[in-house]
């Protein structure tokens, strides 16, 4: 990966991780060197999430994405957080996605209803 690649996902981490904080979640970049976590792009309570930026979002980008994020699920970190924006903003570019497991989903769906969240 060249050095602007790198560049971009380092802007792109540090966006992110303020976007969780502006709503009140304790999250930081996860430096790799610092940690040891290599499939943890941020660090943040209960997820453990990776961040993917591409100039083309598809399912092989997805998937490589997605086994890094639960390569990286341990007990204090259960959640598997897959964040993907496309590279460039041009017409017909998709928004920032977030994916998670269906299941893991519903559960916070759950929590929101019931007023746990």
């Amino acid at each position: 990966m060249g050095s602007k690649s790198r560049r971009k996902g380092h802007d792109w981490e540090r966006s992110v991780a303020e976007m969780f904080r502006q709503i009140g979640i304790r999250c930081e970049r996860n430096l790799e060197f610092q940690t040891g976590h290599l499939n943890r792009d941020l660090a943040m309570p209960h997820f453990n999430t990776q961040l993917k930026c591409y100039e083309r979002l598809g399912m092989p980008v997805i998937r490589e994405g997605w086994g890094q994020a639960v390569a990286g699920v341990d007990a204090e970190h259960p959640v598997a957080l897959l964040i993907v924006k496309e590279n460039e903003r041009k017409k017909g570019n998709l928004p920032p996605l977030a994916v998670l497991r269906l299941d893991e989903f519903l559960n916070l769906i759950k929590e929101w209803k019931d007023g746990h969240l």
